[in-house]
Parts: structure tokens; sequence; C-alpha cells
């Protein structure tokens, strides 16, 4: 994801900015699990569930912020298409997109496509695989759909 976040800070197309007003949500990790005022547990995460961890996250962030759209970003590996998914089921006038970065060892093929976006529009969960050329920013932002 390093990749396609940079690309999408730096890509001189971008000139009005890369992004619209508003935020962006990264999951905390440290390397160094103790501080001077005890340990940091944000090492920890990495041990919880990814499923339930992520889908408790980006469902946190949609009730701190009911007025927005979102598009989730993430890849094949741990099971983002099907969170994206669930979360979208939930709150189907929120998600506006879904970007799945295909991975090799556990790819986005259209069994598992068809399997994780069965109830949803198809086009919402749009995989890419090339992590230097994602999807542009600029046609999510002005396209208003996938």
């Amino acid at each position: 994801m390093a990749n396609l976040l940079h690309r999408w800070l730096t890509d001189p197309a971008n000139t009005g900015g890369a992004f619209p007003d508003g935020s962006m949500h990264l999951k905390a990790f440290r390397l160094e699990p103790f501080e001077p005022w005890g340990v940091d547990a944000t090492v920890l995460n990495i041990l919880r569930n990814p499923t339930q961890y992520k889908i408790e996250r980006i469902e946190g962030i949609l009730a701190q912020f009911p007025g927005r759209q979102f598009v989730l970003v993430g890849d094949s590996g741990e099971k983002d298409p099907e969170i994206y998914s669930e979360v979208s089921r939930r709150n189907p006038s929120r998600i506006r997109c879904m970007y799945i970065r295909s991975l090799v060892h556990k790819p986005l093929d259209d069994a598992r496509h068809a399997h994780v976006s069965r109830g949803l529009d198809g086009a919402l969960l749009v995989p890419f695989t090339d992590p230097f050329s994602p999807p542009s920013l600029q046609d999510i932002l002005n396209k208003g759909t996938c």
C-alpha cells in the first residue's frame, strides 16, 4: 500500500492536491514496544484478528464522520475484499468504491470477486494489480462511481 499512497501523494498530475478535504486513517504500529511511560500496545495490533479489527475500525470511522462517503483501498492478502464488502453491505450509501490490489499469492480472481460482492453492485469492488499504476485518484473523485 505504501507504493499506492506514494503515487497518489506525489503525482505531478494532481495539481490541485491529490486528496480532497478529509482524513486518512491507517493502522497504528510501532516497532519499539517500550516507551518511557510503559508498553506501547500498538505492536499488539498485529496479533488481533484482522477481520474483526478492520471492521471495528472502519465502522468507528464511519460513525465519526456521518456525512462523508468513503473510498476503501486495500489488498487481497488480509481479507480486505471480504471486509470492505461486509462494511459496504452494512453501510450501502457510505462506501463509494473499494479498490483492491490483487496480490499474486492470494489474488482477487473472478470467483472470489463474485463471492465477496454477492448482494452488492459488483462494479464497486475494483481490482488492480500493478502497485505503481493504481487507479487514478482524480478519476475516482470525478466519476462519482468506480
